[in-house]
């Protein structure tokens, strides 16, 4: 993240304690020079919450962020997609049963 201010923001989402911060975290450039470390620690704080609900947790915080989705992800549990009725199911004659997108005219 850039913006300095956002920060502590994430700080208080993900609840990373002070001792797991040093103070000059609070720069960005002190936080891009150790970025291993804090890619590490985030790994960490984020491994075990669902992706969904800490993305909207984050962007209510004014955290910058999204949820990285695999094609089942996609297909299968993308509420937006879901709501429109973007992917349909069609049978092929050769190739059986295939999911495609709902053609929508011009």
């Amino acid at each position: 993240m850039a913006e300095d201010r956002q920060w502590p923001a994430l700080r208080a989402v993900l609840g990373l304690p002070d001792d797991a911060c040093p103070a000059e975290w609070a720069t960005e450039a002190a936080r891009h020079r150790d970025r291993d470390a804090l890619d590490e620690l985030l790994a960490a704080a984020t491994a075990d919450r669902d992706a969904g609900e800490l993305f909207t947790r984050l962007q209510e915080a004014g955290v910058p962020a999204g949820v990285v989705q695999d094609a089942a992800d996609v297909v299968e549990r993308d509420p937006h997609l879901q709501a429109r009725g973007h992917w349909v199911r069609l049978e092929h004659p050769e190739m059986g049963r295939r999911c495609t997108t709902r053609r929508r005219s011009s």
